[in-house]
């Protein structure tokens, strides 16, 4: 099947689907709606050879992880690391009184996935996991669609490369340090790896 012109408007419970092609989106969408509990079809005026269908989500089991817990020492010396060094954008600090704590969100900017939550640690079995959370294996593992950049800014910052980079069947990657020893992939997958069709 041929078309052209497809776009995609969402909103929370519905996704519609257009084509303004010659041939109606019905069998081209087919292969996604397997599983799907609700379906309803709307055919435009055939003159116009438009045709939409419309998916309804409510009752479609969809889940992500939205945040990742990162034990730090001090709240404003992890938010000056990862906001100044690393270049994360700051998505929320916000104090919480009852527990007093803050609830400190980052994320890598512009994107629009996982979170990191700075949790500072509040009790001595916890401290001993600052800076060691994965037991000394890579911990977290930072994405980018442009590594030599991301490298050399890092390295201008003082960021700590332990592992220099490297090409690899799956890409470029180099391991780092956050400011508590964590260990971190810069890695920037080839063009093929399935990782990509996630980002």
């Amino acid at each position: 099947m041929t078309q052209r012109n497809l776009f995609a408007l969402q909103n929370s419970t519905t996704i519609f689907a257009l084509s303004l092609s010659r041939f109606c989106l019905s069998e081209f969408l087919d292969c996604f709606l397997i599983g799907f509990s609700e379906v309803e079809y709307v055919r435009w005026t055939p003159s116009a050879r438009h045709c939409c269908r419309r998916v309804n989500l409510k009752g479609i089991r969809m889940q992500l992880i939205v945040h990742i817990a990162l034990v730090v020492k001090d709240y404003d010396e992890a938010i000056d690391f990862y906001v100044n060094k690393l270049g994360f954008e700051l998505l929320d600090d916000t104090y919480q009184p009852e527990q007093d704590k803050r609830w400190v969100v980052v994320a890598p900017y512009g994107g629009k996935g996982t979170t990191l939550l700075l949790a500072r640690a509040s009790k001595p079995e916890q401290e001993t996991f600052i800076g060691n959370q994965a037991g000394g294996r890579v911990f977290l593992f930072l994405s980018t669609n442009d590594f030599y950049k991301d490298y050399s800014n890092y390295k201008e910052k003082g960021i700590v490369f332990i592992r220099e980079p490297k090409e690899t069947e799956y890409g470029m990657v180099a391991v780092f340090k956050d400011l508590y020893g964590n260990l971190w992939d810069l890695v920037q997958f080839t063009d093929n790896h399935p990782m990509n069709t996630r980002f």
